[in-house]
């Protein structure tokens, strides 16, 4: 009965035509992603990748029947190509998936009142454009756009009820987690005899910040600490500018290997990427305070020489009253005075640092 059934369907029928029995009807179209994982969030290139299901939902009104003149048959399986499908693509996906096209391979399941359900697996790569300004408790919104490329010879709508983002099958990330998912639908009026109705399906995505803060933030403020002890280390100990110099080479690995995984990009500058990079240069202004103290507290105060004449006698008063030690307090003194500047300066940094995180940091739009 399946065999008469496929028969009578598809006597006389045309993929090429539109699935509606008034042509000027608009063909109804829902689209569903089914997200099962998070492959990668590149911030540098910009991209979001996941494995997940697109699901394509549409009525085709030349493929109806009664079941009951057909042994109450309620479903067929049909090769994709044999039917009519929607003209789309997901225009910022970046691998060649991108579009539903009539060359396409799989299996449709059609109803009895001509509703068809076609889901195409995609290991998915899609161009997002990430704010890591407030890196790392950043939010990001990733949104795949579906546009109709087929407009100018079979319009169609989305049914709004049934685009949507199924989460039921997303296996958690160590690194993201799905906070939200949102729809949006918008009509491009510039080309007025088309109007073209794109939707956009969102994710929302908030980073777990407990391996960074562990890893990252916690090791460059104990190494900001650090740096204000070398102004407690004395002098005598020879230690000060070593300890000083293999602080600064440590910032600058830092700075490094941050830098390295955030974008090119002078828009969407990360608070504490900008954090790691004043500790370095103050770390460096620290190298040249110590450089200071050093110099002075090693510079001897050479006494008067004798020379036998007339003045002899004051210039023995004035041997008797040299101070050796006079640049060696100058330097501590001077010392107490850098400390409280380098004290203030790392503060400043500390209070950007928050700032940023709370005032400064940009609203995400879902």
């Amino acid at each position: 009965m399946e065999n008469i059934l496929l028969s009578d369907l598809f006597n006389g029928y045309n993929p090429q035509i539109k699935p509606v029995k008034n042509h000027s009807d608009d063909a109804l179209v829902g689209v569903q992603l089914i997200p099962f994982l998070i492959r990668k969030v590149d911030e540098k290139l910009q991209t979001f990748s996941t494995s997940l299901w697109v699901g394509y939902y549409w009525r085709d009104e030349n493929l109806q029947w009664n079941p009951n003149n057909y042994s109450g048959i309620t479903g067929l399986r049909v090769n994709i190509d044999q039917i009519w499908i929607p003209g789309i693509c997901i225009v910022n996906e970046l691998t060649d998936q991108k579009c539903l096209n009539f060359d396409e391979k799989g299996m449709a399941f059609i109803m009895p009142d001509g509703y068809v359900f076609y889901n195409k697996p995609m290991e998915s790569t899609i161009q997002c454009i990430l704010d890591i300004s407030a890196y790392p408790f950043d939010e990001q919104v990733c949104t795949y756009i579906f546009y109709p490329y087929s407009t100018v010879a079979h319009n169609f709508l989305y049914i709004e009820k049934e685009t949507y983002i199924v989460l039921r099958y997303f296996q958690p990330n160590e690194e993201w987690e799905v906070k939200s998912t949102s729809k949006s639908f918008t009509i491009d009026a510039s080309t007025p005899d088309w109007p073209v109705q794109t939707a956009r399906l969102s994710i929302v995505l908030k980073r777990r910040p407990y391996y960074v803060i562990i890893n990252v933030f916690v090791p460059i403020f104990i190494l900001s600490i650090l740096n204000l002890m070398t102004f407690l280390l004395p002098v005598e100990s020879g230690e000060k500018m070593g300890m000083t110099l293999a602080i600064f080479l440590t910032f600058a690995v830092f700075v490094t290997l941050i830098s390295d995984s955030m974008p090119k990009s002078s828009d969407n500058l990360s608070f504490f990427g900008n954090y790691v990079a004043g500790q370095l240069i103050i770390s460096g202004i620290t190298i040249v305070l110590e450089t200071i103290v050093i110099k002075v507290y090693l510079k001897e105060s050479a006494p008067p020489v004798e020379t036998g004449n007339k003045d002899s006698l004051n210039k023995h008063q004035e041997c008797k009253q040299h101070d050796p030690d006079r640049w060696k307090r100058f330097a501590e003194k001077l010392e107490r005075y850098f400390f409280g500047f380098v004290i203030f300066v790392t503060f400043s940094a500390g209070l950007y640092l928050v700032l940023g995180f709370t005032v400064m940091r940009r609203t995400v739009t879902h």
